[in-house]
């Protein structure tokens, strides 16, 4: 479906100004070149795992409505990282609205009997939980450092911080986590 979206022929775009099929090539581009990254980075800031590929189709329609917006000299990944925040956290206040309406439900409605999650999922549920538990600006830092192998550097300049605010918001990050890992893992040894 998507590599219909960027055949020409198939849509009839044979008489487009070339500005429009430049751009509109650009979006593939940017979309075969970063694709995998910005389901990464919407998963590390939040979204469900059935929401991300809506999310990333939500990117690439902000992409390509403001393509000729992105200027040459921006790094890519940036701007999608950019684009990617702002739509995980609005993917994540759906959710979260959506997760309250079915507590309320379930307050009415008893449900028993649910099967328990694997040792797997329940790991990456946990490692999602503490990192929705960090500050945006440190969650951020930390996931580009340790999850995605950006430099410091890299991430300053794609955040537009300074370095030195870069290893302290890691630093922070990680002391947090460590503190939430283990306040999780002394709530799951009491019964």
């Amino acid at each position: 479906m998507v590599a219909l979206a960027f055949d020409h022929a198939a849509t009839g775009l044979t008489d487009v100004p070339p500005q429009v099929l430049s751009g509109e090539r650009r979006v593939e581009a940017l979309f075969r070149a970063h694709y995998p990254f910005v389901r990464r980075v919407l998963r590390y800031f939040g979204v469900p795992p059935s929401s991300v590929e809506d999310a990333a189709q939500d990117v690439f329609v902000v992409v390509t409505r403001n393509i000729d917006k992105c200027r040459d000299d921006v790094d890519e990944r940036s701007w999608l990282l950019g684009i990617g925040r702002r739509i995980a956290r609005n993917h994540r206040r759906t959710a979260l609205r959506r997760r309250i309406r079915q507590l309320a439900v379930r307050a009415v409605v008893d449900v028993s009997g649910r099967p328990s999650l694997s040792k797997r999922h329940e790991q990456a549920s946990l490692a999602a939980q503490l990192l929705e538990g960090l500050p945006e600006r440190q969650r951020v830092v930390l996931v580009l450092s340790d999850l995605e192998d950006w430099t410091a550097p890299e991430i300053a300049a794609a955040l537009e911080i300074k370095l030195n605010t870069v290893y302290s918001r890691l630093r922070l990050a990680r002391r947090r986590l460590e503190t939430l890992r283990a306040k999780a893992q002394g709530e799951q040894e009491t019964p």
